[in-house]
């Protein structure tokens, strides 16, 4: 049976079970996501105290700087789309 046999099949199903069978592939779903981040977090993620403390705080520096010229840029494209709103008016 192919995945689209299959929704054929619950679409011949009255309402009710057809809400009880979307909950139950939503939990499903939910489920999978939720070990899958609880597997990385606790197994496949090294634990900080086998990290050198200075590779740390290399890497914050870096994405800090990422993210505050990424800031600016976003601050420089709305000061550029009020001055042109200004203007028009």
């Amino acid at each position: 049976m192919s995945l689209f046999d299959y929704l054929e099949k619950v679409r011949r199903e009255p309402e009710a079970k057809r809400r009880r069978l979307l909950f139950i592939w939503t939990f499903a779903g939910t489920a999978v996501i939720v070990l899958l981040w609880l597997i990385n977090s606790l197994v496949l993620m090294p634990r900080a105290d086998d990290i050198d403390i200075t590779r740390q705080r290399e890497q914050f520096g870096q994405v800090k700087t990422t993210v505050k010229s990424a800031g600016e840029r976003i601050y420089t494209g709305f000061d550029f789309i009020k001055d042109g709103v200004i203007n028009l008016f």
